[in-house]
């Protein structure tokens, strides 16, 4: 059995499951699984200690760094295991495990009427934080990573859809997305990975990194406003919602200048909130000496 086929059945397995287990014995189960995975994933482990020292700096001391990163690995099989319980939730429910700050801004950037630019981070629980947004009444359409085997992606697409938001695969056709705008609906994106190699490189904690410059442009060709937003994970496992003010873009009509100057200004506001929560910033690829 191809390595494909088998993590399609063992998705299959987990949202056939998970769902029944109740949440404390979950998230107990999922801190287990996440402690292990630190232990038994060297690779992963070693890129998000690389990627930890970096953005912190000198005054974490090192030997915190490991104990940060089993959080991070912890809080990862927690979102796992909430994408598949959460299912069957009722909408009250989930409402009732998420607060939203920002809505203002939302309104404020939608009420320019060409949309709004959602840039997200893999930092708390993006799922939360995205699933939770059409249940205010706000329509998203987001572009996400494709899957292989293609029924793995078809299935973790229906779950993800579940509550309303809109996915498309970031490597298919973007119509969607200009559609979205054109109606002043919210468009999602993710910045803090490069999947296609062809970024926009900034200052990110000090040393040059290369970031997806999608959202960015995006917002330069619509004239779609530009917010940030991030869930963050509570120690009780509720959430907050987090939506920036929209930032204020620099145009002055040369394409390359304007996309470098706006991609350092949303590097600079992702360095505040990763310092904030390093043990929540779900980085398990190496971002540096890339460029």
């Amino acid at each position: 059995m191809s390595q494909g086929r088998a993590s399609y059945y063992l998705v299959r397995f987990a949202g056939a499951v998970l769902p029944f287990i109740p949440r404390r014995l979950g998230y107990l189960l999922a801190d287990v699984v996440g402690y292990l995975l630190y232990y038994f994933n060297p690779r992963s482990r070693a890129n998000l200690i690389s990627n930890l020292r970096q953005a912190i700096g000198p005054k974490m001391a090192e030997e915190r760094l490991p104990h940060l990163a089993r959080q991070v690995f912890q809080n990862a099989v927690k979102n796992y295991y909430e994408l598949f319980h959460h299912r069957w939730t009722p909408v009250e429910k989930l409402l009732s495990y998420v607060q939203v700050e920002g809505v203002e801004n939302v309104q404020r950037a939608l009420a320019g009427g060409k949309g709004m630019v959602l840039v997200s981070l893999h930092l708390g629980s993006p799922e939360a934080f995205l699933q939770i947004a059409p249940l205010f009444g706000y329509p998203i359409t987001a572009a996400v990573e494709p899957l292989q085997p293609p029924t793995l992606m078809a299935y973790m697409l229906r779950l993800r859809q579940r509550h309303g938001i809109k996915l498309i695969p970031a490597d298919g056709p973007l119509f969607s997305l200009f559609r979205a705008l054109k109606n002043n609906q919210i468009v999602a994106l993710a910045i803090d990975r490069d999947v296609t190699g062809s970024g926009t490189a900034v200052q990110f904690f000090g040393a040059p990194v290369r970031l997806a410059d999608g959202p960015v442009q995006l917002a330069l060709r619509t004239g779609a406003a530009l917010c940030l937003g991030h869930g963050v994970r509570r120690p009780d496992n509720t959430f907050q919602g987090i939506v920036e003010p929209p930032l204020q873009l620099e145009v002055t009509g040369d394409r390359r200048r304007d996309i470098e100057v706006n991609m350092q200004k949303v590097a600079s506001l992702m360095e505040k909130i990763i310092r904030r929560h390093p043990e929540q910033w779900l980085m398990f690829q190496p971002l540096w000496g890339k460029e």
